[in-house]
């Protein structure tokens, strides 16, 4: 094993419980066999090929030529690719299906796996039985005969490991190498080839190589080495005392983990062996790496997980002199975890997590080699054929925390699948929804941040709402302290500070249902809060909750709510658009809360004069009967339009005179006084005309009551004549348009209004 991916170095910047995890597992860690081999004894074989009969060993000439002519060119992979070369793989095969043997020699194979799987998997290793062989080709060498580095595809589920054995044929070279993490083991069986039956197993994804055959022929069985089954259980280091030592300094570390509330949420530990995704399982772990998982999933307060470790490269200059070497160049470089695989291949809601330095159990330096990305199995050679993508090998990676960070991990990486998950538990197992809607709760209170700024998908907080609808006086602690969490001020990345509050009319009516299930009691003081928070910067909301309460029978609380509301809009009134002014005002306006609306009302007749106008234009759009106190707003517009007419109608443009008009007409529908009427008529026929004010001057004799106001409307008239022929282009045109859509003027008016044309 390469010593620099050693678990056992400490890091200086890391908590001690981390380093105290490390220094055990890395106790468990120690190198392990990735290849055993050697002579087989007492093997005795009758070996037989369909079109050749039966083989006699060792080969003779004769037999190797029969034999030869029944053989096809043993090919290779590359990726996807089964190809062929010699100069790569220079080798004849014959298929399983072709070659048969006496039952005493299948046997002893599997005798011998049954020693050889402790070797490879570790003496704890208790599902020997469940390890078959399955033979997969015959390979005849000849002089010149070889196989570059490669490793072998994992060709059926459950391949952890290939076996070689090594018939009696005598030759020189031909020795097998196999590679593993800088550590390389050398089989060369020439002394004996002759005469001697011999062994190799390895691991399926070690490297090895096949030296060239310089004299003689070198024959060969191929066998996978398959879990057929898998194991119930996993198991550590049969030894006791390192048992309890392991057990002991995990579950102190674990308790400190627990408590850290600024430590890394998981911890992975990059596997000793590469692992394809149809195989990638607990259960099919090798050697070293199935004895750490069974140490971890041994704890009983951590989740495990298997994952595909995948480095990732963001190269920033693409310059002609772009130089991997110069660290300006070098590529911006971060690490994913995903396809994440529980125990016995539970199902997880994890896709993809983020790996930060702080989470890596080994240096960053030694996840990957130098430049490499991933494992480049579409690149790499295979033996005998190209296989799908699902058999590439990829690094894979033990992920763990304790069982209380799961829910945190879950809604920081994927809350919304949360929220879903947990609303459909709520339909049917309550218990394990509560749970679960706690964690939510815990999550937002602890990465605050991070969770408001996914709660700004505004459908997020009226689900949380609706899932605690469903279990009453359970969730009032949970209710109490969401509310508050609405209210904190966060701050993510570099944005200005802000709060969620209530963010919709859906949150504010699902908010409204859960006070009825919970009682004012159990949730008004973090209502009220809420509400003194939002009435500004969420106005619509807040008047639904208002208004939703109402319709629930809760009058009284309604009430409470806008006491609480009132002295905050009339204090930051500035910041009101002019839209949530014109809600509170109607909403005011109503009978319950007359005591608010005077004070308000006062308050809004001195904010800015355009800010006023476009506030009353709201207010005016929701006149509807059933809703607001008519004669109560226009009491509020008459005061309004008094103050902008005891200011002299200052700074009116056209879109003011627009909004005004039909407020002004409305307010005299009412009223008797005709001095507001004909002040605003007046500041309108005495301006100079321009295309703006002649606009609002040509529809005046038509909404003005002639017989109600024949001063105003006289007036007008009398303004009309005053049109001559010095009057602009512009302005004729606008005429000429205001007649050609027939607007009602009186006959005089509309008379001036063409002679004017006509000149």
């Amino acid at each position: 094993m390469d010593k620099r991916e050693s678990i056992v170095e400490e890091n200086k910047s890391d908590p001690t419980y981390v380093n105290n995890i490390r220094n055990i597992l890395g106790v468990l860690a120690r190198p392990g066999n990735f290849s055993c081999g050697g002579v087989l004894e007492k093997a005795q074989l009758e070996l037989s090929v369909e079109g050749v009969g039966k083989i006699n060993l060792p080969l003779s000439y004769e037999q190797v030529q029969v034999l030869k002519s029944k053989c096809t060119s043993a090919p290779f992979g590359r990726g996807s690719e089964t190809l062929v070369n010699k100069l790569v793989r220079d080798a004849w095969q014959i298929d399983a299906k072709d070659v048969t043997f006496n039952s005493e020699f299948d046997k002893l194979i599997k005798e011998k796996i049954v020693e050889i799987i402790p070797i490879l998997m570790g003496e704890s290793y208790t599902e020997i039985q469940q390890v078959e062989s399955e033979l997969y080709k015959l390979v005849y060498y000849e002089i010149g005969g070889h196989f570059v580095a490669h490793r072998d595809t994992e060709k059926v589920p459950g391949m952890f490991a290939t076996l070689v054995i090594q018939l009696p044929s005598g030759h020189e070279g031909g020795a097998l190498v196999v590679t593993h993490k800088g550590e390389t083991i050398v089989f060369d069986f020439e002394k004996g080839s002759r005469d001697k039956f011999f062994f190799t197993a390895f691991f399926a994804d070690c490297k090895h190589e096949l030296r060239k055959v310089t004299a003689g022929h070198r024959l060969v069985l191929i066998y996978n080495l398959v879990h057929k089954n898998s194991p119930s259980t996993l198991n550590i280091n049969n030894d006791p005392s390192n048992n309890e030592n392991f057990i002991t300094t995990m579950k102190k570390s674990i308790e400190e983990w627990k408590s850290d509330d600024k430590g890394p949420q998981y911890l992975a530990l990059k596997l000793d062996h590469l692992y394809t995704n149809t195989n990638a399982s607990f259960q099919n772990l090798k050697g070293k790496d199935k004895k750490l998982a069974g140490a971890l999933c041994s704890c009983a307060d951590i989740d495990v997980y298997l994952a595909t470790l995948t480095k990732n490269e963001e190269r920033l200059n693409y310059d002609e002199d772009f130089d991997p070497e110069d660290e300006e160049d070098r590529p911006l470089c971060y690490y994913t975890l995903h396809n994440f695989i529980g125990v016995k291949n539970r199902k997880t809601m994890f896709r993809k997590l983020s790996l930060d330095k702080n989470e890596m159990l080994i240096k960053e330096e030694y996840m990957f080699h130098k430049y490499e990305v991933r494992c480049k199995s579409e690149y790499e050679y295979t033996g005998n054929e190209g296989c799908n993508i699902n058999y590439f090998y990829n690094k894979k990676a033990l992920v763990f925390w304790p069982k209380s960070h799961g829910i945190l991990i879950s809604c920081n990486e994927n809350f919304s699948s949360v929220l879903v998950n947990c609303k459909k538990l709520s339909r049917s197992k309550k218990e394990d929804s509560l749970e679960m809607l706690a964690g939510i709760v815990l999550y937002i209170e602890k990465r605050h941040g991070r969770a408001m700024y996914q709660l700004q998908d505004i459908n997020k907080v009226t689900s949380i709402f609706e899932i605690m609808i469903l279990f009453e006086d359970k969730i009032k602690y949970l209710a109490n302290t969401f509310l508050l969490a609405l209210i904190k001020p966060y701050r993510y990345f570099d944005s200005r500070k802000e709060i969620v509050g209530l963010p919709n009319i859906n949150s504010a009516i699902a908010l409204a249902n859960l006070i009825n299930n919970l009682s004012w009691k159990s949730l008004g003081n973090s209502v009220q809060n809420l509400v003194k928070e939002c009435a500004v910067s969420y106005p619509e909301s807040c008047i639904q909750l208002v208004i939703s309460l109402i319709s629930l029978g809760l009058q009284e609380q309604a009430i409470n709510i806008v006491k609480v509301a009132t002295p905050q809009i009339t204090a930051k009134i500035e910041n009101l658009n002019s839209e949530g002014g014109a809600l509170w005002a109607v909403l005011l306006s109503l009978d319950i809360f007359r005591s608010s609306f005077d004070d308000f009302v006062m308050k809004l007749s001195k904010i800015r004069e355009s800010v006023l106008i476009e506030m009353m234009a709201e207010m005016y759009k929701l006149l509807e009967p059933n809703l607001i106190n008519k004669s109560r707003i226009k009491n509020c517009f008459c005061i309004f339009l008094s103050v902008l007419q005891d200011n002299g109608w200052k700074n009116l443009s056209l879109k003011s005179v627009t909004l005004l008009m039909p407020i002004v007409l409305f307010v005299d529908k009412f009223d008797e006084d005709i001095s507001i009427l004909h002040s605003f008529v007046q500041i309108i026929i005495s301006h100079e005309y321009s295309s703006t004010f002649l606009k609002a001057l040509l529809q005046l004799p038509s909404v003005v009551d002639a017989k109600k106001h024949p001063s105003i409307q006289l007036m007008v008239q009398k303004r009309l004549k005053q049109l001559d022929v010095h009057t602009s282009n512009e302005a004729k045109i606008l005429i000429e348009n205001f007649c050609e859509k027939k607007v009602l003027l009186n006959k005089s008016c509309k008379s001036n209004v063409k002679l004017i044309i006509l000149e």
